[in-house]
């Protein structure tokens, strides 16, 4: 019975340290909204048409479908490499959005990845800190089950050892402390497999519900969109460290 207290205790030492890292990790992540391009021609595009929604040239955008492929080597229009769309600047950083980034009213910054600006930690969740939010749902999950299952093994033993009818007011009092204790567990609980939901579909919480018309980059399977997010390391994702 000793060396079982022992192991428990260490494994909710273990379980809650790594609790707060994800969670300070996930508070403290910066979102770095510009991103190096990945070679020359993608950069003088970017720069070229980032100048030029500056100068509010946007008249040049205008066409039937609202969104025109350029070349940086090619004034044909017909030349894809490239999506500019009025859905890619941003009005409030004024710059060109890359794909799947969104502006933070409260953050008052472009996230990129954006899935939702978290009012509990009074931050966006984005590319930087999703796999530390998702960490920090499932750490404070397993805390809130580890509790539940303590508080609920102290009062069998408790109502073994002592007579269950007496201290009527001892056990109304954890009736209800337990019941809202596993409220709150539940509440958590789908909280966090439904963010979990959105990781293996491969797409965002922002995404899924404001915009629809962005596609996912390739197609991908539940393995691919959790490497997506957690990182290629199996074995890093339950870490909260950088997993590329």
């Amino acid at each position: 019975n000793h060396n079982t207290l022992i192991l428990k205790f260490y494994c909710f030492i273990y379980i809650f340290i790594l609790f707060i890292i994800s969670l300070v990790k996930a508070i403290s992540a910066s979102h770095n909204n510009k991103k190096i391009p990945k070679d020359d021609e993608e950069a003088s595009l970017y720069d070229f048409f980032t100048d030029l929604m500056n100068k509010k040239c946007c008249s040049l955008f205008h066409t039937t479908t609202n969104e025109t492929s350029f070349n940086s080597n090619s004034t044909n229009a017909s030349s894809v490499l490239v999506p500019i769309t009025f859905r890619n600047y941003c009005r409030y950083c004024l710059q060109v959005k890359l794909p799947h980034t969104h502006h933070c009213r409260k953050c008052r910054q472009c996230v990129p990845k954006m899935d939702h600006h978290c009012s509990y930690l009074n931050t966006c969740i984005g590319e930087s800190n999703r796999k530390y939010f998702i960490l920090t749902l499932i750490y404070g999950d397993l805390l809130f089950l580890y509790t539940i299952y303590e508080i609920s093994n102290s009062f069998i033993i408790f109502c073994i050892k002592d007579n269950i009818s007496s201290n009527i007011r001892y056990h109304c009092l954890y009736y209800t402390l337990f019941l809202i204790l596993v409220m709150f567990c539940g509440y958590f609980t789908a909280f966090t497999l439904y963010h979990i939901s959105f990781v293996i579909k491969g797409t965002t919480l922002f995404d899924s519900k404001f915009s629809p018309h962005l596609k996912p980059e390739e197609p991908r399977g539940i393995y691919s969109n959790i490497t997506k997010v957690m990182g290629n390391n199996i074995l890093l994702w339950l870490i909260p460290i950088i997993n590329s």
